[in-house]
Formats: C-alpha cells, sequence, structure tokens
C-alpha cells in the first residue's frame, strides 16, 4: 500500500518535472527475527495510520488542485479500509478492549 502511495505522488512530481524525495529502502535489513513482537507492531501501525488519515484530511483542505485532492481523497479511503482491517485483527487476537462507554440515559432512569 505504501509503495502505491509513493508512486501516485511521485508520478505527479515527475509530470511537473520536480525531484522526489527517496525513500528509506537501504535501510531495510537482512534479519528474519522479528525485533518486536506482533501486538506492538501492530500498535505501531495503528498510529501512523491515525497520523496519515489525518494529514491526509488536512491535505485536503488546503490543496487547490482538484486533480490532486482526488488522490488525497482516494488513498484516505483506502488507508482507512487498511486501518479497519488492523482493528479487526487486533480485536481477533485480543490486543484492543472496547473503550468506556457512554451511560444509556434511559436505560438508568428505568432501572432507578
Amino acid at each position: 500500500m505504501c509503495d502505491k502511495h509513493i508512486e501516485v505522488f511521485t508520478s505527479l512530481l515527475r509530470e511537473d518535472d520536480l525531484p522526489s524525495p527517496t525513500t528509506y529502502e537501504s535501510e531495510v535489513t537482512n534479519s528474519t527475527t522479528p525485533p518486536f513482537s506482533d501486538k506492538m507492531m501492530m500498535f505501531f501501525i495503528m498510529s501512523l495510520g491515525s497520523v496519515f488519515i489525518s494529514r491526509y484530511g488536512t491535505a485536503i483542505g488546503l490543496c487547490n488542485r482538484r486533480d490532486i485532492g482526488l488522490h488525497f481523497t482516494r488513498l484516505l479511503a483506502e488507508s482507512a479500509k487498511y486501518l479497519e482491517d488492523a482493528v479487526n485483527i487486533m480485536i481477533k487476537n485480543g490486543w484492543m478492549e472496547q473503550p468506556p462507554q457512554a451511560t444509556v440515559r434511559n436505560t438508568l432512569a428505568e432501572n432507578r
């Protein structure tokens, strides 16, 4: 998914003859042993995903070009779908708990 996002924005820069930033592919190691637990990596993915979605939302509001705004909108929706899958994995593995919920006032009054 990240490669797709990078390609979308790199192609826009290339079309306008602008330089594109380099990626961090050279920093990937040959290790086959994960340094972090699956739970920690899922939490990290969820945190980064939330940041990406908020930044895409900000970018949509600030972008003056319709074509770029459409890319932001489409990629935001894809990111949200990806995060939904991540949440389902976390729930399935018992890594995410339901946050405290608001009291249903009608039920509270009936049980009085």
